[in-house]
């Protein structure tokens, strides 16, 4: 006859439980790796989007200067006379929360964008600043002229405008 404590003492299905607990905490461990794999790459996606608008931006900058440059020493009177809708007398604060309405893309502002053959999203814009003042080693009474050079690009869903310095004398 069975009594009390031997009922207690049976150990059947003991290893079926400890295995469902096993299961049980491997099945958790999993989903959260895999969670954190998607997280991962959706990091890492986000990240390569910015590079490749921080460069494409920084392109067109640098496409920029190249206009200024070669403008500089064929016809500097485009310079001077602001002729192209690209270029601008008027210095501007640029926001990135402004980016693209205020500064590059707003046609009811003199400052507008040209659009760069680096991307179709990618474009850019000069502003002259004036004659920079001369520097410890530069000689004084040269018409050097400073640029606040703009290149801005929005591609994948991502935006990045760059600010680069430049001089030029003409």
């Amino acid at each position: 006859m069975l009594t009390h404590a031997s009922a207690l003492k049976n150990e059947e299905g003991t290893a079926i439980v400890m295995g469902l607990v096993v299961m049980l905490i491997l099945t958790v461990v999993g989903i959260t790796a895999v969670n954190t794999s998607t997280v991962e790459l959706q990091i890492v996606r986000n990240e390569g989007i910015y590079k490749e608008d921080l460069y494409l931006a920084e392109g067109a900058a640098h496409e920029a200067i190249q206009t200024i440059w070669s403008i500089a020493r064929t016809d500097p009177y485009i310079l001077l006379d602001k002729t192209r809708n690209w270029l601008s007398a008027k210095p501007v604060d640029v926001e990135m929360a402004d980016m693209g309405y205020a500064y590059i893309d707003n046609p009811d502002n003199n400052v507008m964008g040209e659009a760069s053959p680096t991307g179709a999203q990618t474009s850019f814009s000069a502003v002259d600043i004036g004659v920079a003042r001369p520097g410890s080693l530069e000689m004084t009474g040269t018409n050097i002229h400073e640029w606040a050079v703009y290149g801005q690009s929005n591609k994948n869903n991502g935006r990045v405008l760059i600010q680069i310095g430049y001089r030029e004398r003409y």
